[in-house]
Formats: structure tokens, sequence, C-alpha cells
């Protein structure tokens, strides 16, 4: 970032934080400034998100999980899935095959 970009930005209230090596992305908001109350934050993680406005850099933090993360399945379970899903498939396609036999 330029000096003077830098000079400009860290002069700006709640602003002291911005890294002279920091880079600028922007967006634009469709709406008026009145309704804008929250700013982004980046966390330790590295992960975009909104906060509070005003809220540190530092105390951007991950939220924590409300849901368990999906697992995915380990060998034995995905070729039970599957075999599973082909006994459906067989299971319908007989059933087909019987109610045209039968008409």
């Amino acid at each position: 970032m330029s000096p003077r970009l830098y000079s400009d930005l860290s002069s700006d209230r709640n602003m002291s934080w911005v890294p002279r090596s920091g880079w600028l992305t922007y967006l634009r908001l469709n709406a008026p400034s009145q309704d804008v109350t929250y700013d982004l934050g980046v966390g330790s993680d590295g992960v975009i998100r909104l906060a509070q406005f005003g809220t540190a850099p530092a105390q951007t933090v991950a939220a924590r999980s409300v849901t368990p993360p999906l697992l995915a399945p380990n060998a034995q379970e995905g070729a039970a899935i599957a075999g599973g899903a082909a006994l459906a498939v067989l299971a319908g396609w007989l059933a087909v095959r019987r109610l045209r036999r039968a008409a």
C-alpha cells in the first residue's frame, strides 16, 4: 500500500492497527450508512466474518459451531451405504418388473 494511503487509513479512528505491509480489499454495500452497524473482521484463523462495528482485529474470533461437523464415512461405512443404495435400487426395479408383468 502506498505511504499516502497508509497514512490516511491509519490516522482514522480505530484504524491504528493497519499494518504498513497490508493490502486493501473493498466491497460495495447497497445500504445507507446509518443501516450499516457491522464491520468485517479477519480472525486469527484467516477467515473473514462479520464483527460488531469497531471490534479490534485480535478480538475477531471464530464462533463456536452450533452443529457438529459432518464426518466423512470410512471405507466400511461407505461400502455399507453403497450396498444399501444398490439393494434399494434392485428392490425398486423388481417391484416395477412385477407390476409390468401383472398388467
